[in-house]
């Protein structure tokens, strides 16, 4: 797969490539170190345990790590979760929450697929 194959889980190549100065080598090492990030997973802990402070760390490292990436979808998404958060105290973030967990997952499943 290649990285115009992308586009359709929300990645906006060209946004991103401006991003890189066109090296597309480098924005695919960016891409598959987004596999690595531990940032969503601590998400998921954190609001799964209440930690409302904790979740909004993470949801806001996501918001940078994503729109650095140009990952449209998945940036628009955690700008909501870390505006919800930001308060660092209880709120209801599970429909978000949840579009936030088919974005990531539809994303890590194509950037699996790069060659």
């Amino acid at each position: 797969m290649e990285l115009e194959d992308l586009k359709q889980n929300g990645i906006d190549i060209e946004d991103g490539l401006k991003r890189f100065m066109g090296n597309r080598q480098l924005y695919k090492r960016c891409l598959a170190g987004f596999l690595t990030d531990e940032n969503y997973v601590e998400f998921v802990k954190s609001a799964s345990a209440g930690d409302w402070a904790k979740a909004f760390e993470h949801a806001h490292a996501l918001k940078g790590l994503s729109g650095n990436l140009s990952m449209k979808e998945l940036y628009s998404t955690f700008c909501e979760l870390s505006e919800k958060l930001r308060p660092k105290t209880a709120v209801e973030i599970k429909d978000l929450a949840e579009k936030a967990e088919t974005d990531y997952k539809a994303i890590v499943e194509a950037i699996k697929s790069l060659d």
